[in-house]
């Protein structure tokens, strides 16, 4: 028994000694590889929103227009994603970090731009998210990755020869000002 406990007890004791060790290395505001030196890469993922809830089976949004019940879940799960943008105290540290900014003022180090959702149109919450039209509203969500700068393109003729065709017709064809917001993250996702 006096060594099972003695041998407990060094176990036990390594451990401790091995986790302090760990986590002294960590950086609790930012992980320690980035960008190419992290397994991820410079590639953001991309998801979207509303998920439905068995992400095991069929990956699609389904549901009745005419069904109450279906829609409500579905702008339910919208009004969960966008909450807190909707309500700025839910965001990390009260939202005191977002500044209004756009193409040209970008934000500050350690800030974040501020999100109206009020500004989405027909895919605002007063307008159901287009669910109870059967014209659903689908959010793109970029995951983050830290010290990602997105690269910008002045020039419609300096895009990347492996965008695909379609993508650069669709940006060619959108007046001057538009264009700009497309352009934000076109190397990225043609390069993933």
């Amino acid at each position: 028994m006096l060594f099972y406990v003695c041998f407990y007890t060094v176990l036990a004791a390594l451990f401790a000694i091995c986790m302090q060790g760990l986590l002294v290395t960590l950086n609790h505001q930012h992980p320690k590889w980035q960008l190419d030196e992290s397994r991820i890469g410079t590639n953001p993922g991309v998801s979207y929103r509303p998920q439905p809830e068995d992400a095991e089976g069929i990956n699609s949004i389904q549901y009745v227009a005419a069904n109450k019940t279906d829609v409500t879940q579905w702008v339910d799960m919208i009004n969960d994603f966008l909450g807190p943008y909707a309500d700025h105290t839910l965001l990390p540290g009260g939202g005191k970090n977002q500044v209004i900014c756009d193409f040209n003022t970008p934000p500050s180090s350690g800030n974040v731009c501020a999100f109206d959702v009020k500004n989405l149109g027909p895919c605002s919450a007063s307008a159901g998210y287009g669910y109870n039209r059967s014209a659903p509203c689908i959010f793109i969500k970029l995951n983050r990755i830290y010290g990602w700068q997105p690269v910008f393109y002045e020039d419609v003729d300096d895009l990347p020869a492996e965008m695909p065709d379609d993508l650069v017709s669709h940006i060619r064809s959108l007046p001057a000002p538009d264009r700009r917001q497309v352009w934000i993250t076109c190397k990225e996702l043609t390069n993933s």
